[in-house]
């Protein structure tokens, strides 16, 4: 964690530390007409300064800053992208002669970058609650509020705070102190890292397990006594088969919400692939006031509403075993939009007509065709999209990728139209013309939903001490990856890493169960008198109590709307009415006892 204030004036910053998590090592110093704070938490960033230059960089190994040349340190849109390794994951550098300053988020997203500007200081932190700290003004960004609630997310450069730029996965930015005309933004050239040579699925399987291997083994050069967040999935199946035959000292972690669905099996599936592997389990249990009172925590921390229901039991689980002696976290996000997701296997499955869909000619005679099908069966929805080149389109196949939330009852309440809540989403696909429709799945993947997610859980387990490690991200093995043509990973959902599981001996019942969505069924959590009913009698302060009641519903769409109105009343309750977690969470309590369910 760390932060970077630079400002014309000369009066004495406030001690800046975070909420949460270690106290940052602050120093302060005067530069030509300007006066700089730097803060680091010395554990995942470091500062070196020299004359009038500085970088900042976030890694798991904070020494690598002392790698770096100032002298000779340049950095521009051509070479970027090679000045972030696989555990690199953000740098600001700034010349105070020159009055430049140049932002870097990894594309591997494993942390949040953000900054904002007046005509007097610029601003700069790994966390927007950092900003506040340092006394930016918070003023709430509605606009994206329909972008927010359809979605669970905002993608970069926005965010809920008015004036602040969050950093895309992969861009750099390039600025002049206090001059907001000057901000240049470069993107991640994916086209750089696309196919070389077909590869089949044999040699495919080698280099993705040999750059997996190399990156698990740099890891545990950092902490010999790793963890695993291990759901039994495919992917951080893998994760821990290769650890385990790198280590005989690791432990593996879950969570589940049986405390309320009594169905749930995360925890069987994960204690199944622990068993067979020989590592030590743990499962994670709670309840439900200790999940009421760590939604709150979780949102005071990430300083964003959170994506996932699911988050909430990872900040439980990262502060309960805190105390133990691994340092560092594996963690297999991020594997489905390089591997296949199930948009992918879908679209490869009927390749023969999405081609023919995005032909002028026949588009609209299939969307017709599959509209008056839908009638009878919703999974012809597939086909009413458009799957061309046309961005504009606001039924295209990419704007359903992380769409929750009711998009028809959002554009009615909100009085805004379905472009409107499309408009970032087509800006962030406009810089990437001409790729195939897999590849602006995976792109996309990536740019929205894993960038928010893998960042957002990495400061959870930053605020109890703890580093979170995404191996599947790691830009040696993506590029790999990206060079290896559909034709071979889309085949079948995440055939290579099943194919290396297979090498790896898991059973064939561990490889081929069905996939869990590891969340829990709406009606333990939206319905009236559910978990949430105390949160949602405390948002009728800035909603309408009709709006929310109809939202209280067994459907998805509005019901993933409440989550998200939920998450903003409490994201605005701390970061803009200034309220304590601690008062809120009293309030919380207050208004359990006054529910049947919770005595």
């Amino acid at each position: 964690m760390y932060f970077l204030k630079i400002s014309k004036s000369s009066e004495s910053d406030q001690k800046v530390n975070p909420p949460f998590g270690r106290e940052l090592t602050t120093q302060r110093f005067a530069g030509p007409g300007v006066v700089v704070s730097v803060g680091t938490d010395e554990t995942n960033s470091a500062v070196a300064i020299k004359g009038d230059r500085l970088v900042i960089i976030d890694a798991l190994n904070p020494d690598l800053v002392n790698q770096i040349d100032l002298n000779n340190l340049e950095i521009t849109a051509q070479n970027y992208p090679n000045l972030l390794g696989d555990h690199l994951f953000s740098l600001v550098f700034v010349d105070l002669s020159r009055r430049t300053i140049s932002l870097i988020r990894s594309i591997c997203a494993a942390r949040f970058l953000y900054f904002g500007m007046t005509d007097s200081d610029f601003y700069c932190a790994s966390s927007i609650g950092l900003l506040k700290h340092l006394g930016y003004r918070f003023e709430p960004n509605e606009k994206i509020l329909p972008e927010l609630w359809v979605y669970r997310f905002t993608l970069s450069p926005q965010c809920l705070v008015k004036g602040v730029h969050k950093l895309a996965a992969g861009e750099l930015v390039e600025l002049q102190h206090f001059d907001r005309s000057s901000v240049k933004s470069h993107y991640f050239d994916f086209s750089r890292a696309f196919p070389a040579a077909p590869v089949g699925l044999d040699e495919a399987s080698r280099g993705v397990e040999q750059r997996l291997a190399e990156n698990i083994a740099t890891t545990l050069r950092r902490d010999p006594h790793p963890a695993i967040l291990l759901s039994g999935g495919l992917d951080s199946s893998l994760l821990a088969s290769i650890a385990r035959g790198k280590t005989d000292n690791l432990l593996s972690y879950s969570s589940d919400f049986s405390f309320l669905n009594k169905s749930d099996r995360e925890s069987e599936y994960a204690t199944s692939v622990a068993d067979h592997l020989g590592i030590k389990h743990t499962v994670c249990r709670t309840n439900e006031t200790e999940y009421l009172d760590a939604l709150v925590d979780s949102i005071a921390v990430a300083g964003e509403p959170l994506h996932h229901l699911q988050t909430v039991l990872l900040y439980i689980l990262f502060h309960r075993y805190s105390t133990r002696s691994h340092r560092i976290f594996l963690c297999g996000e991020g594997a489905d939009g390089f591997f296949g997701n199930t948009l992918h296997r879908r679209l490869q499955r009927f390749e023969w007509l999405v081609r023919l869909s995005q032909l002028t000619g026949a588009s609209l005679t299939v969307r017709t065709l599959a509209r008056l099908m839908r009638r009878f069966d919703p999974r012809f929805d597939f086909f009413c999209h458009s799957f061309g080149d046309k961005m504009e389109r606001d039924d295209h196949i990419l704007w359903t990728i992380g769409l929750f939330g009711d998009i028809g009852f959002i554009t009615q309440y909100l009085s805004c139209t379905r472009s409107e809540i499309l408009q970032s989403r087509r800006e962030m696909m406009a810089r990437y013309p001409g790729y195939d429709i897999m590849d602006k799945v995976m792109i996309l993947s990536l740019l929205g939903g894993m960038s928010t997610t893998m960042p957002l859980w990495a400061h959870l387990a930053e605020s109890a001490g703890l580093a979170l490690v995404y191996p599947f991200t790691a830009p040696a093995l993506t590029n790999y990856v990206n060079s290896v043509p559909w034709t071979v990973k889309g085949k079948e959902t995440k055939i290579i890493i099943k194919s290396i599981l297979e090498k790896h001996g898991l059973p064939r019942r561990f490889i081929n169960r069905p996939k869990l969505s590891f969340g829990f069924p709406i009606k333990y959590w939206a319905l009236p008198n559910a978990l949430f009913q105390p949160l949602t009698d405390m948002a009728e302060d800035m909603f309408d109590r009709r709006l929310l009641r109809s939202l209280q519903v067994e459907e998805t769409g509005r019901a993933m709307i409440l989550w998200g109105i939920i998450n903003y009343y409490l994201w605005h309750k701390m970061f803009i009415e200034d309220e304590t977690p601690e008062a809120l969470k009293r309030e919380i309590r207050e208004r359990c006892k006054k529910i049947s369910r919770f005595h």
